[in-house]
Parts: C-alpha cells; structure tokens; sequence
C-alpha cells in the first residue's frame, strides 16, 4: 500500500504540470496558427486609423527633411489600402507559422507617389525621397524588421525541417493531453480497489495544474510584454494585446474550471471519508 501511495502521488506530480502545459499550449497555438484570429486581428477597424495616424507624424518630419508638402503626400495614404496590406501580411505570417513558408513580404506600393514628388520642389532626389515614406509606412504597419525577419527564419528554415517543427508543435497540445490521460490512468490503476481515494489524488492535480496556470498568466502579466514590445513599436503591441487577450481569456477559463473540478473532488473525498470514520465509530464497541 505504501509504495502504491508513492506511486500515485508520482503520477500526480507528473499530471500537474502536463494539465497545465496542456490547457495553456491549445490556445497559444490556436492563436499563433489561426488564420481567422490573425485576420481579425488584422481587419480590426482601430488597427489602420491608429496607423494612419503614426504615418501621418513621421511624414510630418520628413517633410521638414525632403522638403515636399505633407498634405499632398497624406492623400496617398489611404485607409483601404492599409487594411488590404494588414490582410496580406497576414496571411503572409499565417503561411510562415502554419506551412514555414517565408514567400515574399507584401509592401504598401504608394501609387502616384513618384508622380506628386516630382511636382515638389523637393530638396533630395524623388526616387530617394519615394522609397523613404514607402519604409517609413512599412515600419508602421510591419514594424518587425523585414530583413531581420526572413533573414532569422531562412536560417532556422536551413538547419532544421521547419515544417516537420510546426506540425510537431501544433501536435503538442494533443500530445501533452494524451500524457495527462496516461497519468490519469496509473493514477486509476493503482488506486483500482480504492475508487475513493482517487478523488484526493485527482482533486490535487486538477487544483494544482489550475494554480500553475493561474500562476503563469500572473507572471506574465506582471512581465508586462506589452509594454516591453511597445518600446519597439506601438502597434505591434497593440496587435499583441488583441491577440494574446483571446488566449488568456480560454486559458484562463480552463484554469478556472480545474480549479473548481479539484476543490470540488477534494471537498467530496473529505466529506466520505468523514462518513466513512462516523460510520466506523458507530460500529465500535
């Protein structure tokens, strides 16, 4: 009995932490891979007006450098033409992270710009002066370095099978769930003549798994990344928010539900075992 005991509570520190990786890998991955969350995410109405409205500063200074009028060249930048751009890059990254397909970076072509800063009396060359507002609203709407970018991922892409990795991570969380179902089992048979007393064992790692995942988003909260991503760029950090705030709200949920499935198996295994000590009391001389 004593080494039965020992071998549950094994299997339990095992199914702690494989609940946890299991509730918190399924929406991490749903929200790195989903296309329609990235859409979303993209064709968000706040996201182009808080672009357009970034452009609109950056093109303010460089016209006091390039010497153009920043009100012809603000009637480019049009609001269809960002949320068509946000929708491409989109599916520009959905193909990177689901198919590990780089293909090439989809660009903000700025019609008729060539043709507004030739009737300037400009202070640089045209052709300079054009390719640096097109950078500077890429920067905006991609504010990841674009050569840094592909250049990190053809690397991983020439020493590793990248496709074969992102097919194993999307796995991941089906795997770790078959783990925990494993755990679960030994859990089960070794208890098999004690079907009671699994409820302790089953209470402690579902509360215990919840706590982690409390724990995690806590940490991660107080890490603050939206913040620390913000320092780079002010839309990429507030396209991570809207992203990550769908996968702590199912994070959380699931977090949530442990936690009340574990109090709750411990609150049933104490009340029979109090049962079963009163019943057994009666029963003594």
């Amino acid at each position: 009995m004593r080494w039965t005991k020992i071998c549950a509570w094994t299997a339990v520190l095992v199914l702690v932490p494989l609940l946890a990786i299991t509730v918190l890998s399924f929406p991490c991955m749903r929200a790195l891979t989903s296309a329609g969350l990235d859409r979303q995410t993209a064709t968000d109405s706040r996201i182009p007006d808080e672009q357009i409205s970034r452009i609109m500063d950056r093109l303010d200074l460089l016209a006091e450098d390039y010497g153009y009028s920043p009100e012809r060249i603000r009637s480019l930048i049009r609001r269809e033409d960002l949320q068509e751009l946000n929708r491409e890059l989109s599916a520009w990254w959905t193909g990177i992270v689901t198919g590990g397909t780089v293909g090439e970076v989809p660009k903000w072509q700025g019609d008729g710009l060539e043709e507004a800063l030739l009737e300037e009396d400009l202070t640089a060359d045209p052709a300079e002066t054009a390719e640096m507002i097109r950078n500077t609203v890429q920067d905006v709407v991609l504010p990841v370095r674009e050569t840094l970018l592909i250049t990190g991922i053809g690397y991983i892409s020439r020493r590793v099978d990248l496709p074969n990795v992102i097919r194993f991570a999307e796995k991941a969380p089906l795997f770790s769930l078959a783990l925990s179902m494993l755990a679960a089992g030994m859990i089960a048979l070794l208890l098999g003549n004690h079907i009671r007393s699994s409820l302790k064992y089953y209470g402690t790692a579902a509360a215990g798994a919840g706590i982690t995942v409390i724990t995690a988003a806590v940490l991660a909260r107080l890490m603050d990344l939206r913040g620390t991503i913000r320092q780079a760029a002010e839309g990429l950090a507030d396209e991570f928010a809207r992203m990550m705030s769908s996968f702590w709200l199912e994070a959380c949920l699931a977090a949530a539900v442990l936690l009340a499935g574990g109090m709750l198996s411990l609150f049933l295994y104490r009340r029979g075992s109090m049962k079963a000590a009163g019943a057994e009391s009666r029963i003594s001389p």
